[in-house]
């Protein structure tokens, strides 16, 4: 992905992307990148609703099904189980090769698990511009600027789940016709699921240069 080079707040070497990305997420960037985040062109599974009143104040998961609640608890607990895991290593090694058998177990369960559940398998997948700070897509339905929709979001190939709030701050003429270009921005993210969008995007940033190096 082209890009203008920069440095983000962890003195990581990052492509903003402004040359790729184009107006709409040029005037996204502008009022959500309050710090340099990375921001990555991507494929990821995404639904999202408008939602209003006191359901945009809760906690976002409590508001999508059983079968994504249970998926994101799941994966909640798997990264919990996977620090354990590392601190039992330092002082026990094969107690903690032991444990890591059973968390690829565990992710095994995980996966059949979403295959069991049509609606989590069947996740539209779009093309989006994502950052830590908010996401970028297209869809045929024209929100407002400033309305609040809930979304849910897997990322590929580790198949994590997101559930966030965001804020629309741009509505454009999409292409092809008769689609629109949304811009929003994440509401209350966790730091958790910061961290896990920061580590996507840095896995996504590290896949590029490769593929620019073995171009050349």
């Amino acid at each position: 992905m082209g890009g203008i080079k920069a440095q983000s707040d962890h003195g990581l070497e990052c492509y903003t992307g402004v040359e790729t990305i184009g107006p709409g997420m040029a005037s996204l960037s502008g009022q959500i990148n309050r710090r340099e985040y990375f921001r990555v062109q991507d494929t990821v599974a995404l639904q999202f609703e408008a939602v209003s009143g006191k359901f945009s104040e809760g906690d976002p998961l409590s508001l999508l099904p059983d079968d994504f609640q249970s998926l994101h608890e799941l994966q909640k607990l798997a990264r919990e189980a996977r620090q354990l895991i590392r601190q039992i290593g330092d002082q026990n090694r094969l107690l903690a090769d032991y444990l890591r058998l059973q968390e690829s177990r565990f992710d095994l369960l995980t996966r059949a698990f979403i295959s069991s559940a049509p609606a989590l398998e069947h996740m539209p997948r779009r093309e989006v511009t994502l950052s830590e700070g908010g996401i970028e897509f297209q869809d045929p339905r024209g929100l407002l600027p400033e309305q609040t929709i809930l979304m849910r979001l897997m990322l590929f190939p580790d198949q994590h789940t997101l559930a966030v709030f965001g804020r629309v701050v741009h509505v454009e003429s999409g292409n092809p016709p008769g689609s629109f270009t949304l811009g929003v921005e994440f509401l209350r993210m966790t730091d958790s699921d910061q961290q896990i969008l920061a580590r996507h995007a840095l896995h996504l940033q590290s896949e590029a240069r490769r593929e620019r190096g073995s171009a050349l």
